[in-house]
């Protein structure tokens, strides 16, 4: 919790009455007591984290708005509550478990099923017989794509040079 207008400090381990608001007369009033586990004092606003909450039925901590003690008195200007089960674990146990059901959707779908395991057993066949090409002829094809794109680019930047030369020598374009 972030503190406002805080007099004083309390240490760890000591107990602070929470105050909240009355919903009849509007002043502040008890509604049960929390132990501080840790308190620090901040320039603008100093924070405390605080633990075993005995608060009366029906408050919950994000309702308290003030904490007051022998010498120590605050409003609670923000409250940030800490998740029961880290983010990462649940982040983890959700993508575990898509892919556990997409394994489940996958066997349901096509290895529960003769056909499918058939045609993916002759698809394998199929993949064997196919001729490869080698390293040298694949580097030798791509050199030639290479070199037929600098030539082509080469060609393309004569034939524009002389489409500008004819425009600028007709007025069409203004060099």
């Amino acid at each position: 919790m972030s503190l406002e207008n805080a007099d004083g400090t309390v240490a760890a381990g000591e107990t602070l009455t929470g105050l909240r608001e009355s919903e009849t007369t509007g002043e502040l009033v008890e509604v049960g007591t929390v132990q501080v586990k840790a308190f620090m004092p901040g320039e603008f606003a100093p924070k405390v984290t605080l633990e075993n909450p005995a608060l009366n039925e029906g408050v919950v901590p994000s309702d308290l708005q003030a904490l007051r003690a022998e010498g120590f008195d605050a409003g609670i200007s923000s409250v940030l509550t800490i998740p029961v089960v880290d983010q990462l674990y649940l982040q983890g146990g959700a993508a575990g478990l898509v892919l556990l059901v997409g394994a489940v959707l996958i066997f349901v779908f096509i290895g529960s099923k003769p056909s499918s395991c058939e045609f993916l057993i002759a698809t394998d066949g199929e993949m064997k017989k196919v001729n490869w090409s080698t390293r040298r002829e694949v580097l030798g094809s791509t050199w030639v794509v290479i070199a037929a794109s600098f030539l082509i680019a080469g060609m393309l930047y004569l034939v524009d040079m002389a489409f500008q030369t004819f425009f600028v020598a007709i007025n069409v374009l203004q060099r």
